[in-house]
């Protein structure tokens, strides 16, 4: 699911992600026993790739799913995701008003 979620972002396809892709992936975060598939490769390679790719549609909708699954996930995830999403903040070229959404 990340794989095609960072093709698309790539792409720069205009192309909205089709909300059970965004179901099936939200749900898959939560679980422990995926966790390397889950919630670290989101915070470690997805969201950097969707990031350099300038895709905001893409990155509004991937962060307005984590925080709906938000009680879900563990407290050094989402203290990490806040660190990352800090440094990309002080980035130059980031789209700030997409980003404070």
């Amino acid at each position: 699911i990340a794989t095609r979620v960072i093709k698309l972002a790539h792409a720069k396809s205009s192309l909205a992600l089709a909300p059970a892709l965004v179901e099936t992936y939200s749900r898959l975060l939560v679980y422990m026993e995926i966790e390397s598939l889950g919630i670290k490769g989101f915070i470690s390679q997805l969201l950097p790739n969707v990031f350099k790719s300038h895709a905001w549609g893409i990155l509004h909708t991937l962060l307005e799913m984590f925080s709906y699954r938000m009680h879900h996930i563990q407290p050094h995830y989402r203290v990490q995701l806040l660190s990352h999403l800090h440094s990309l903040a002080a980035v130059p070229q980031t789209n700030q008003n997409q980003l404070h959404l």
